[in-house]
């Protein structure tokens, strides 16, 4: 009895053995036979300081120098107004006759004119140039 039992097993234990080597006689083929996956992955950081910014100036290429806006100081020269004389041409083209200055300082010009041969005080506004006031004077 112990060899009809002993050539059981034996037996069981070859065919064990040979559908664990079919199993992996058949993965070794799953994982050969398909394709290796590539990632195509593409991750760019940017911190905010110094170095290369790819979102901000486009495609870059090492080897292609890239134009950079210039950004120049613009100078605006400061509004100080009329001059005493362009106030007193002003006054003059306005219908004035005899225009005369009395007061070129501060925020307005004062001038002495005759129109109809009346006498009238101008006040010019420095910044404008525009006649801010008529006054009769006499």
């Amino acid at each position: 009895m112990e060899g009809q039992w002993g050539s059981l097993a034996s037996e069981l234990e070859f065919k064990m053995f040979k559908s664990l080597l079919a199993a992996a006689a058949l993965a070794a083929v799953a994982f050969t036979a398909s394709a290796p996956a590539e990632a195509k992955t593409n991750v760019d950081v940017y911190l905010g300081f110094g170095g290369f910014n790819p979102g901000y100036y486009g495609y870059y290429q090492p080897h292609y120098p890239r134009h950079r806006p210039h950004y120049r100081p613009v100078y605006v020269q400061p509004n100080w107004g009329i001059s005493c004389g362009q106030g007193s041409n002003k006054v003059d083209r306005s219908g004035f006759n005899n225009v005369r200055a009395v007061e070129c300082q501060g925020s307005s010009y004062t001038y002495r004119a005759t129109r109809h041969g009346k006498g009238y005080v101008v006040k010019v506004a420095r910044r404008g140039g525009d006649i801010i006031s008529v006054n009769r004077a006499w």
